[in-house]
């Protein structure tokens, strides 16, 4: 993509597979990283038992669904701290 005249990147989604991070980073150092959410909600139903995934696949669609940004920050780290 850099060969076909890509310069200016200012936000790189990807999933959180290790060692992938430095890569995109060095190449564009200016973008900001997003770790993509499909990987979250799979992770959660892979690594949460049942009920706790369906908590947090209810907590997730009221995240999104939300359009208050600070109510939908304060709802994900609510989330965040339970599931933990």
């Amino acid at each position: 993509m850099i060969k076909r005249g890509l310069r200016r990147v200012l936000l790189l989604v990807q999933d959180d597979f290790y060692g992938l991070l430095p890569i995109p980073q060095s190449l564009f150092p200016n973008a900001a990283v997003q770790l993509c959410t499909v990987y979250m909600q799979r992770n959660a139903k892979t690594h949460l038992n049942k009920a706790d995934a369906v908590e947090f696949q209810q907590r997730w669609r009221a995240i999104k669904s939300s359009w208050n940004l600070e109510l939908a920050q304060q709802q994900f780290e609510r989330a965040d701290v339970r599931l933990r």
